[in-house]
């Protein structure tokens, strides 16, 4: 069984989640859903996206993936690799963090993720940055809802269960 872990992003046509090292949109709707998702959580980062950002968010303890042993990140503590991020938010009691982005950072977490709070955005965005493909036999949505942005749709997403294959015959 999968330890808890969400995935929190906004994904635009083409799975477009950034342009450069920002977002491709400023949709105040989508922020305040953000910040009531990560709220009182561990949130998980590429390095890009905490420069992205700037700073530490209030009420959520910020964890930044990178590759540099020497980074030290005033307000974030630094890690190597997602799986020690994820061990220390665990072990400081949070069962399920959040991984805020970005592209490499949600691709390497997405087998490992047993919900996904997303925001579609229907609106027309230039970048190059995407989401990982979602295997749509691997998903259910559990709760769809319109926001009252035009464009702007929440989904939640839960992980099928695997079913255990039959035995086979000799």
């Amino acid at each position: 069984m999968r330890a808890p872990l969400a995935l929190v992003a906004a994904v635009g046509p083409g799975g477009v989640i950034g342009d450069g090292d920002r977002l491709p949109w400023h949709l105040p709707e989508d922020l305040r859903r953000f910040r009531q998702l990560t709220w009182g959580h561990a949130i998980v980062m590429g390095r890009r996206t905490w420069a992205s950002i700037g700073r530490a968010l209030p009420g959520r303890r910020s964890m930044v993936l990178s590759r540099d042993p020497a980074l030290k990140i005033d307000g974030a503590e630094v890690f190597a690799d997602l799986a020690s991020a994820l061990a220390a938010a665990r072990a400081g009691g949070d069962a399920e963090p959040r991984v805020i982005g970005g592209a490499q950072v949600y691709a390497e977490a997405l087998d490992l993720a047993t919900r996904l709070l997303l925001t579609e955005v229907d609106l027309p965005s230039a970048g190059e940055v995407r989401f990982p493909a979602i295997d749509p036999s691997a998903w259910e949505a559990i709760s769809v809802s319109s926001g009252e942005t035009p464009g702007l749709r929440f989904v939640e997403l839960r992980r099928r269960p695997v079913l255990p294959s039959a035995p086979r015959e000799p």
